[in-house]
């Protein structure tokens, strides 16, 4: 199931065919902001994932707040995260590139690589059939990348 955060914070099941946004998260208690969205759960619970400039992904129960999964992104911090339509794997808009993360093995490296970007990406989303991905960034161009080829280059 894919959730999204509402503005007073609360998750709720996304409509079908509902765009996934991107909010700003702020933890007090680190004084970090960072790009937040609610993601696919294996169970019943609502699972949050969020991603900034600690070069982390961490995945959390929505419900208890705790941290049940810490993907390492040394290359660069993170700018935004897309949970895949099929909620098999999230893509890291990152610097200089993209990476997508699986969901459901227990593998913390990064599974398909997107190279050739020379600046920051600052927006990343699907079609909601999780045929392909869209980015933007900081290098004034719109990609459209094939998701079901993976062959690691930009379709457009």
């Amino acid at each position: 199931r894919i959730y999204k955060m509402t503005q007073s914070g609360q998750a709720e099941p996304a409509a079908a065919g509902e765009k996934h946004s991107s909010q700003e998260d702020y933890n007090a208690s680190s004084g970090s902001s960072s790009s937040a969205q609610a993601g696919p759960a294996s169970t019943d619970q609502v699972i949050l994932a969020t991603a900034g400039y600690d070069h982390t992904i961490k995945f959390w129960a929505a419900h208890t707040g705790v941290c049940t999964r810490t993907h390492q992104h040394p290359e660069s911090q993170v700018n935004c995260l897309e949970i895949i339509p099929d909620g098999s794997m999230i893509a890291a808009g990152c610097f200089q590139h993209i990476r997508m993360y699986d969901l459901c093995s227990g593998n913390l490296n990064a599974v398909v690589n997107y190279e050739g970007i020379t600046k920051n990406i600052m927006a990343i989303g699907c079609q909601e059939d999780g045929k392909w991905m869209y980015t933007g960034g900081e290098d004034c161009c719109a990609r459209i990348w094939d998701l079901k080829m993976r062959n690691l280059s930009c379709q457009r």
